[in-house]
């Protein structure tokens, strides 16, 4: 149930507590969290246990995870618990005791603070001794409820899995996830414009990839299109509200892979990328459809792009790195004054 990997490395152990499988469900393959935290950390040679809680809870029930957890943690004495949160998988008093009994400090990652911050992640984060948050906005909003135990990080992709692969182009344009919102009419009215673009995921007529067919459909094709807030926005924007910005993974997967990423204007995202260097970004559908057709006829332009997003995101946003900041600033018991 628990696998635990380099037991011998002299770094700091991590007990790492993700979901196991995608969504919680095991025919889907490995969890997001799972592929980006958990392997990354094995690859960067860390000692590291994995509690993936959706199958704990499944042989176990809920409190009796509750006491594994805590058995985990005195059993291997880890430098820290990481905890990727989704809902309410373990208690405050589950967190608190491996805190104060055990001498651990815990750290919850929450990536969804952009529209959960209101009702979920503002009560959630109490127990934990660090919180992450991936967005700016909720990284100031924790401070001013009186945290000073905010690590404002993001998401990243872990470079030992999503990597260039060494295939031609095999797609114009390709569109990697689930139909939500207006995507269908998105995608629709490329088509109706002649853009051969290939859709995959959970919804689609054309169904879902696993991982290794992901990451070489991005090398593969010409331009990657993120659909970032396509499910949200259009029913901001009817009700007069400011559509939801969030950055998702797939704006570091595709550059991980070399791949050309084409996805929606967001100003947060100028803090990783440079628009039109190393990422291309569009307004809205018309200026989708413009950028398509320029960069599809600019394929020096293209190459540049792409191979700049690609150095880049070595440099900078491999999720090991970002795991490292944290631990940084943990270790060092660094907080906000």
């Amino acid at each position: 149930m628990l696998d635990v990997r380099n037991q011998g490395s002299a770094r700091p152990m991590i007990l790492y507590a993700g979901l196991g499988s995608d969504y919680g469900r095991p025919g889907l393959g490995l969890g997001y969290d799972t592929v980006h935290f958990y392997y990354s950390l094995v690859g960067g040679g860390y000692p590291v246990l994995h509690f993936p809680y959706d199958r704990v809870r499944a042989d176990l029930g809920h409190e009796r995870m509750q006491s594994a957890l805590r058995l985990a943690c005195m059993l291997f004495r880890p430098s820290i618990l990481l905890h990727a949160i989704l809902d309410d998988e373990f208690s405050a008093e589950t967190i608190r005791a491996i805190s104060s009994e055990l001498g651990i400090p815990t750290v919850a990652f929450f990536s969804d603070d952009h529209w959960r911050f209101d009702d979920f992640s503002r009560f959630a984060a109490r127990p934990y001794d660090w919180v992450c948050t991936t967005s700016a906005d909720a990284a100031g909003r924790y401070e001013e409820l009186g945290f000073t135990n905010v690590i404002r990080s993001q998401w990243g992709a872990n470079h030992f899995f999503f990597r260039p692969m060494s295939c031609g182009y095999e797609y114009d344009v390709s569109f990697i996830g689930q139909p939500h919102g207006c995507r269908r009419e998105v995608v629709r009215r490329l088509r109706e414009r002649g853009v051969r673009i290939a859709v995959r995921g959970r919804g689609w007529e054309e169904g879902r990839i696993g991982l290794s067919e992901m990451i070489r459909m991005f090398s593969a094709s010409r331009i990657n299109l993120n659909l970032s807030n396509a499910s949200v926005s259009e029913s901001l924007e009817k009700d007069g509200e400011r559509p939801l910005l969030q950055i998702k993974g797939r704006d570091f997967e595709v550059p991980a892979c070399g791949g050309f990423l084409l996805t929606q204007e967001n100003p947060e995202l100028n803090d990783y990328f440079e628009p039109g260097k190393e990422i291309a970004v569009y307004r809205d559908t018309d200026d989708l459809l413009e950028k398509i057709e320029y960069y599809l006829a600019h394929n020096e332009e293209r190459e540049r792009v792409r191979k700049a997003g690609y150095d880049r995101f070595l440099k900078e946003h491999t999720m090991l790195s970002r795991l490292e900041t944290i631990f940084s600033r943990v270790l060092s018991g660094e907080r906000a004054e």
